[in-house]
C-alpha cells in the first residue's frame, strides 16, 4: 500500500546512526561542520561583494544619466541611484505612476524618447517670421545680419587665447614649420605661455577653421623707423576662404589704426597658397627676402617698396654705387653679408628634405653601382667590414649622380644646391656654390669637420 502523506528520512550518503557528523548534540559544531559551514559564509560574503558591485553600478549609471538635461527633466534619482521621482510628461507616457512600476530601465527608455522628440523639435526664435531668412541666405551665403552675427572673433582675451593653441594643436607638423621654420615637435606651442600672448599681440582673428595672429616687432628691430607687426596664419580646413577672410579682417583693422604702419608675412616660397592670399588682398613681395609686405604710404616710401613699377631708393643709397650686387650679377661684401643669414635659415630648413628626395631619384642606380662595387677585390677588410675605400668610391658615385639629379634649386642668395662626398663615411653633405663652380675641385670628399680631402680648403654649407 502507497502512502502519499507519510513523514520519513532516508538519511545521507556515509550517514551512520549515532554519529554526530556536522553538529554536537549541545548545537555546537563539529570540525567537519566547522570546515563545511565556513564554506557557506564565503559564499555569502561573495554574494554580498557582487550585491554592492551591482549597487554601485547603478550609483554611477544614475550619476550619468543625471547629467543630461532633458532627462534631469524627467527623472529625479536619489544618492542610491534609485528613481524616486518622474514628471507628469513622463508618467502620462508610461500610462502608469511611478509606484506601479517595477522596470527603471524602462522608465529610463522611455525618458530618453521625450528627450529625444524635444531635442529635434524647433520652436522658433524670438522676432522670427516664416520665410525671412534672418542670418543665412537660401544658397547658404550669410545675410548682413549673419556676417555680424558669425564673424571671426577678434578680441584679445584668454579665451582667444585658447582657441588659437586648440587650432595650432589640431594643425599637421608641415604646416606648423609654415608658420614657424623652427618648430621640430607636435608638442611645441604657438605662444610660450598666456602672458606671451598678452605682451607680445596686436591683433588676432578666429575662425571656427583657422587663426591670424600679429604680433608686434620690438621697436629695435624695426626697418628703416617703421612701425611693425608680424603675421602667422594657420588653417584647419584648407580651400574654403578662411586665410583670406582672416587677411580681410586684419586689413579693416590696420587700415584704421596709427600705432602701426607696416605688416610683414613671412612666407615659404613653396607655399603657393599662402602667397595667392598675400598678393590678392595687397600685399608685395619684398625683394630682399621671402617676406611679403602690407603697408601705408610713407611707410613704402620709407621702405623703398612700391606697388607699381617703380623704384624710389633707399636710406643712403647713391646713384652709381652698388650696395648689395655687382653689374655682373655677383655679390658685393656687403651682399654677401645680407644674403648669409637668409642662406644660413633656408639650409637650415631645406637640407634634409632636398637630400632625401633627391637620393631616392638616384636610388636605382646607386644600388646596381654598389652591387658590382663589392664584386671587386678590396671590398670588405679582414673583418669583414667594408673598407674605407670602398665607401669612398660609393659616396663619390653618389654625389656625382645627384648632382646631375638635382636639378636648378637656388638658395635667397642665388647660389645652387650641390652635393659633396663624405670621407670615411657613408653619405654626402649638400653645399651651396656659386653659378659656375667646378664641383670636381670636390670629387674626393670632405672630412666631417669641413676639410677638403687632400686640401687645406675648410667648408660649411654655404661656404663653396
Amino acid at each position: 500500500m502507497l502512502q502519499d502523506n507519510c513523514l520519513a528520512h532516508h538519511g545521507i550518503l556515509g550517514q551512520k546512526w549515532g554519529v554526530r557528523r556536522y553538529q554536537n548534540a549541545d548545537g555546537s559544531l563539529t570540525d567537519a561542520g566547522e570546515k563545511r559551514y565556513s564554506k557557506n559564509d564565503k559564499k555569502k560574503t561573495k554574494k554580498e561583494m557582487r550585491f554592492e558591485k551591482a549597487k554601485e553600478q547603478k550609483r554611477k549609471a544614475a550619476e550619468a544619466y543625471a547629467k543630461d538635461p532633458f532627462l534631469r527633466e524627467h527623472i529625479k534619482w536619489d544618492n542610491d541611484g534609485n528613481i524616486i521621482k518622474i514628471s507628469k510628461d513622463l508618467e502620462k507616457a508610461l500610462n502608469a505612476p511611478l509606484s506601479d512600476i517595477d522596470d527603471e530601465d524602462l522608465v529610463i527608455m522611455v525618458a530618453q524618447e521625450l528627450a529625444e522628440q524635444k531635442s529635434i523639435s524647433h520652436h522658433g526664435i524670438l522676432g522670427q517670421k516664416w520665410g525671412v531668412r534672418r542670418y543665412q541666405n537660401p544658397d547658404g551665403s550669410f545675410t548682413k545680419e549673419g556676417r555680424e552675427r558669425y564673424s571671426s572673433s577678434t578680441s584679445l582675451s584668454d579665451k582667444n587665447y585658447s582657441l588659437i593653441e586648440n587650432i595650432f594643436k589640431q594643425m599637421p607638423l608641415a604646416d606648423k614649420q609654415l608658420i614657424d621654420p623652427d618648430i621640430t615637435t607636435n608638442k611645441e606651442t604657438y605662444f610660450s605661455d598666456k602672458n606671451d600672448y598678452r605682451k607680445s599681440v596686436a591683433f588676432n582673428s578666429i575662425s571656427p577653421d583657422g587663426f591670424l595672429v600679429a604680433e608686434k616687432i620690438p621697436e629695435d628691430l624695426n626697418v628703416d623707423n617703421t612701425k611693425g607687426i608680424e603675421i602667422g596664419i594657420g588653417v584647419l580646413n584648407k580651400g574654403k576662404g578662411t586665410g583670406t577672410k582672416l587677411t580681410k579682417d586684419l586689413i579693416n583693422w590696420f587700415n584704421n589704426q596709427e600705432d602701426y604702419d607696416v605688416i610683414w608675412w613671412p612666407v615659404d616660397s613653396n607655399n603657393d597658397a599662402s602667397i595667392k592670399v598675400a598678393i590678392k588682398n595687397g600685399f608685395i613681395k619684398d625683394p630682399l627676402g621671402d617676406n611679403y609686405v602690407y603697408a601705408k604710404d610713407t611707410a613704402m616710401n620709407q621702405l623703398g617698396i612700391s606697388d607699381y613699377l617703380a623704384h624710389h631708393g633707399i636710406l643712403g643709397q647713391k646713384w652709381g654705387v652698388r650696395r648689395y650686387q655687382n653689374e655682373d650679377g655677383s655679390l658685393t661684401a656687403k651682399g654677401k653679408k645680407h644674403y648669409a643669414k637668409a642662406d644660413i635659415k633656408w639650409a637650415k630648413k631645406n637640407t634634409d628634405k632636398i637630400t632625401r628626395k633627391t637620393q631616392n631619384k638616384v636610388k636605382k642606380e646607386l644600388i646596381a653601382f654598389n652591387t658590382e662595387l663589392s664584386k671587386q677585390p678590396g671590398y670588405l677588410n679582414k673583418d669583414g667590414s667594408v673598407s674605407k675605400a670602398a665607401i669612398n668610391a660609393y659616396n663619390r658615385k653618389m654625389a656625382s649622380l645627384m648632382n646631375t639629379a638635382v636639378g636648378d634649386i637656388t638658395s635667397p642668395s642665388g647660389r645652387v644646391v650641390r652635393f659633396v662626398a663624405k670621407r670615411s663615411e657613408v653619405g654626402v653633405q649638400m653645399a651651396l656654390a656659386d653659378r659656375g663652380y667646378d664641383i670636381n675641385q670636390l670629387k674626393n670628399g670632405v672630412w666631417s669637420g669641413g676639410r677638403v680631402a687632400y686640401r687645406s680648403k675648410q667648408l660649411n654649407k654655404i661656404d663653396i
